[in-house]
Formats: C-alpha cells, structure tokens, sequence
C-alpha cells in the first residue's frame, strides 16, 4: 500500500465495481475511508448484478464502515487536515453500519488548551462506550474521561435504541457550566445520578455532577468469560450496589444491600460484552468487564 489516506465517493465506489484499472489500482494502494451514506447507496446501485454484489460485499467487510466523518478539522482552504484523526466515528450501538446512521455529535467546546468534549447521541466512540459524552485531544484521539459513564436514555425503542442525547453545553460569566439534552441520570466520576434529568450542572472539565471525583478500584470477576453464575470480589469490601450492563449502556442486572463476595445469577443474560459496577454506601466505584460467551 501506499500509505495515502483517500475518502472515496460512490460514482469511484462504482467505477470499481465496474473494473476500472485506474480506480480499482488508486483504491487497492491506499488507506480507504468509506461513509455509511455512500455504502448504502453504492449497494442500491441499478447496475449491480449478483457478481459485482458478491465482489462489492467483500471489498466492504475489508474496507467499509471504518469512517463516518463525525469530528473533522478542516485546513483554511476547506481541505481535510490529515494531522487531526478525523475517523474517530460514533455509533448508537454497535451493528454497523446501520448503528452508525443514529449517531452524531452535536457540540464541540474546549476544555482546555490539550482536549475537546463532544456530544450528542451515541453510545460508543472508537467503538468504547461512552453515553453521548467523550474528550478527545487536539488530534483527535479519544481519552480516558466519561469512559463507561455519561448520560442515560429516558426509554429504548421497540429494537433496542436508546432515547437519549446531549443537546447543548453553557457556560456562564461566572464560571458555572451547564449541559442539556434528553436524557434520565447521569454517570460521572463518582458514580450514577438517576435524579439528574434533562438539564445538570457540571464541575469541569470531566469530573461531573459531582465536584471531586472518587479513584475507581479494580473489581475481581470470575469465571471470566462466565456462564451462569457470576462471582464478584471487591478487595474486602462491603457492596451496596452491583450492576450489570450491556454494549449499550443499559442495566441488564442489578442487585442491591449487598456484603461481600455476592454472586449473581446470570442465566438470564445474552451472550456478550458486560461492564460490572459494584459501588459502596460511601461512594466508591469499582469496575470490571465480564463476557458471557
């Protein structure tokens, strides 16, 4: 490969379904970032036949969905800035590319002179959860704050899609920032706030509702991956929450007044990828992920 970075449209998607030389040697010899605007449409082209569709479905497993140009940064001249990672994409979910097709972000502000926060509807960026909130630097690479936390859906379509966004973000003359948006609790730095709805006062840059935050512990879970029981460990200390969530973001297990050493019943729950929460009556966390093949 040559190394050259290129944003391919449908009509070159097109020309290299059809065999162009030239386009199918540019495409093959480069870094090919793909919309999900432009797979759709290059998939409903009227002259596909069940070969090019058979070849085209190949090329977009290798090359597709990798790209949904959320966050770009633009030269003076309107060109795309290769310096800054514009192909950090956010999805709702995470079934592409349709997943990709509910996501977007809808605000951009400084946090300070090294990092950004986006927001909007998403559930994951650079395919780690993150509920509508995420910093990245001025590059463009995700960092570590809001990860597994921010902001939780009011309800969940009939197939599973949260109902929750970040709308917007204020800061006042005097220092104080607000966000606001659809959603029903919040989870920052020091834990979950179910009594934060629609409009919350932040301590930034990334700490939360909350003005300082709480160091979040390591959480020992076994057998990992598991089946259908699930054995949590917190160091020696007593548990009075312990969640369970899913690639979404939503609660699929919890469990209350817990001591130490509960175990859970997790026969119930579908194969996959879970983040596990355990939190103490003084407010400590500790996290942990727990797959159920």
């Amino acid at each position: 490969m040559s190394g050259e970075r290129i944003v391919v449209d449908t009509s070159a998607l097109v020309d290299y379904a059809k065999g162009v030389p030239e386009v199918r040697s540019s495409i093959e010899g480069s870094e090919v970032h793909i919309s999900i605007i432009t797979e759709i449409e290059f998939l409903a082209w009227p002259g596909m036949n069940e070969a090019r569709l058979a070849d085209a479905r190949s090329f977009l497993r290798e090359y597709g969905s990798n790209d949904t140009l959320n966050l770009i940064r633009l030269n003076t001249d309107g060109s795309l800035d290769y310096s800054f990672n514009n192909f950090n994409h956010v999805r709702t979910g995470n079934v592409p590319p349709y997943s990709a097709m509910v996501a977007g972000i809808n605000v951009v502000t400084a946090l300070d002179a090294g990092r950004l926060l986006i927001g909007g509807a998403f559930t994951r960026v650079a395919n780690e959860q993150r509920g509508c909130l995420a910093c990245v630097d001025t590059a463009g690479n995700l960092l570590d704050c809001w990860a597994n936390g921010g902001l939780h859906p009011i309800s969940y379509t009939n197939s599973g899609y949260p109902n929750f966004g970040l709308a917007g973000i204020r800061t006042l003359a005097n220092g104080e920032t607000y966000v606001y948006g659809m959603y029903k609790g919040i989870t920052d730095a020091n834990g979950y706030h179910p009594d934060q709805v629609c409009v919350s006062r932040f301590y930034m840059p990334d700490v939360g509702v909350a003005e300082k935050p709480m160091p979040v512990q390591a959480l020992a879970v076994w057998p990992n991956p598991g089946g259908e029981m699930l054995h949590v460990t917190w160091n020696g200390k007593g548990i009075q929450t312990l969640e369970l969530r899913d690639a979404l973001g939503r609660v699929a297990l919890q469990e209350v007044n817990y001591h130490n050493n509960p175990t859970l019943d997790a026969s119930r729950l579908s194969p996959g990828t879970y983040t596990v929460l355990a939190r103490s009556a003084q407010g400590e966390r500790a996290v942990s992920k727990w797959v159920k093949p």
